[in-house]
């Protein structure tokens, strides 16, 4: 899905605009895209390839005393 997303702009403290790269049906994007969208916090933003990411989350994942935690 983030694939086709064009851009992602926050324009207030409720409003977050996503646009796409091509046009899609609106009810579509909110019942099957959008809902399986899960935001995460910054911590968890450390590498910029997916697989590298998710490797170090299973890593501090089984350790309750990583500081990571503790944010």
């Amino acid at each position: 899905m983030p694939a086709d997303w064009q851009s992602v702009t926050v324009e207030g403290p409720h409003t977050l605009v996503v646009t796409t790269t091509a046009p899609v049906n609106p009810v579509w994007f909110l019942h099957d895209g959008w809902s399986q969208q899960v935001p995460v916090p910054p911590v968890w933003n450390r590498y910029p390839h997916m697989t590298q990411e998710l490797d170090w989350i299973a890593r501090v994942s089984n350790q309750p005393s990583h500081p990571v935690h503790g944010r």
